[in-house]
């Protein structure tokens, strides 16, 4: 098997009819598989509506989780589904461009990388927005890490790479708790990829089209900072776990741009006018100057408590 996608699925929408044609209007030239894992909605309507938009179509298969897992939690059970040589994870409600998963795979196997990344659109109110990255090219060492960390070209979406799949057999797969969905927690998926030996190739060729007007991967809720927050210490123990100086190092030394992400969701969680805003604000900023400090990080008392021990081993 060449590629492999995987579709994690919650309550679809009509989007998602959309998507599954895009992927069949690909004209793949090798061997495709495509795996579709869905959380119970309780809606017997939302089984019958995927199954009828897959049954034509031998290559897709359908896994249905019999309790809510999430998101993470679900690319996972449907990735060791999969054989493809290369992985591709894809949202259930966006578009993905013709020839997008051919230029994948050539990429791919002509560079050697082990990671692929490209440009993308953003679907905002019925108009597309060119998302251009600024940087193209092959990187390794510590550089990817740092890249990701700048959240500038090389941004934490899934959606925007595709994988070798030695590179995620032979590093943790770290996901949330079953049923928990947090913002940002690609993020956290990419953490100990892009800390092993890897070769990671960037182009700025826009291969997919990102609905960016809700979804299972993109809930907008009002703890936009506090879900950023956990993911973000969840990361920085892993790095603590992994006693790797360098990308402590890295990770404190790219800590405004953390700053900027928690500040951004803090100024839109003020506009809604949530009650506690003054304390809940102080508590994110609060935390956020632990992450910048050299020692490891508490594991008691702060945002991640509640999960760390279901994400990594403390």
């Amino acid at each position: 098997m060449k590629l492999s996608v995987v579709i994690p699925v919650y309550k679809p929408s009509s989007n998602f009819k959309e998507a599954i044609l895009s992927l069949q209007n690909q004209l793949f030239k090798e061997e495709l598989e495509v795996v579709v894992v869905m959380d119970p909605s309780g809606l017997n309507d939302d089984i019958s509506f995927v199954k009828s938009i897959l049954k034509d179509d031998s290559r897709f298969s359908l896994i249905l989780n019999g309790t809510r897992e999430g998101v993470s939690k679900s690319r996972y059970i449907g990735f060791l589904a999969t054989s493809g040589q290369y992985v591709y994870f894809m949202d259930g409600d966006d578009i993905l461009l013709p020839g997008s998963l051919n230029k994948m795979t050539s990429v791919l196997e002509k560079s050697g990388a082990d990671c692929l990344n490209f440009s993308f659109y953003l679907l905002r109110n019925g108009k597309k927005v060119s998302f251009p990255l600024t940087r193209e090219g092959k990187f390794t060492g510590y550089r990817p890490f740092d890249l990701l960390l700048s959240d500038g070209s090389i941004r934490s979406f899934l959606w925007s790479k595709c994988f070798r799949r030695e590179l995620i057999l032979k590093n943790d797969f770290l996901f949330l708790p079953p049923g928990e969905n947090l913002i940002g927690e690609d993020f956290l998926f990419l953490v100990p990829l892009f800390l092993s030996p890897l070769t990671l190739y960037s182009i700025k060729d826009p291969l997919y089209i990102y609905r960016d007007d809700g979804g299972l991967s993109k809930t907008n809720h009002l703890n936009r900072a506090f879900d950023h927050l956990r993911i973000f210490e969840l990361s920085r123990h892993y790095l603590d776990l992994r006693g790797d100086q360098e990308a402590i190092k890295i990770f404190i030394s790219k800590s405004f741009r953390i700053r900027l992400t928690l500040s951004f969701d803090l100024s839109l969680e003020k506009k809604e006018s949530r009650p506690d805003f003054v304390s809940y604000s102080k508590q994110i900023l609060s935390e956020f100057e632990l992450l910048k400090k050299s020692e490891p990080l508490p594991l008691e008392g702060l945002a991640y408590s509640d999960i760390v021990g279901s994400v990594l081993d403390s």
